[in-house]
């Protein structure tokens, strides 16, 4: 199950007041992403986090300066919230969304990348 649209949008804008009140970003954008994140993911949970970033990556104008901080951020809750850590670091993040952003990865370059670097976290501690 992907993450609550309202606190996913609460998380930017808190940080849209952390960033000196840039509040540059669209929240018709935040609600797209869920809706295409959860027909990329197609009820696999295992895919979710790569699923959610593919689609906030696409739509990273209209989340204006944010996006740098944000769509990693939301992968990584994402990925946790399904029992595992993502072991991307953020400038591979970065230049995984870029690569989105132009249009030379895919949903399944991206799914690829989150399945070969993730690892199952244990519940029990």
């Amino acid at each position: 199950m992907l993450l609550d649209a309202d606190l996913l949008a609460e998380d930017l804008r808190a940080r849209a007041q952390d960033a000196s009140g840039r509040k540059g970003w669209d929240p018709t954008a935040l609600v797209a992403s869920l809706e295409e994140a959860e027909q990329l993911a197609a009820g696999e949970e295992q895919d979710e986090a790569a699923a959610l970033f593919f689609a906030l990556a696409r739509r990273s104008r209209a989340l204006g300066p944010l996006a740098a901080d944000f769509i990693p951020g939301a992968a990584r809750a994402q990925a946790v919230s399904m029992g595992y850590e993502l072991l991307i670091d953020d400038l591979e993040l970065a230049m995984l969304r870029a690569g989105v952003l132009r249009g030379e990865l895919s949903f399944d370059d991206i799914r690829r990348w989150f399945a070969a670097e993730r690892r199952t976290l244990d519940r029990r501690r």
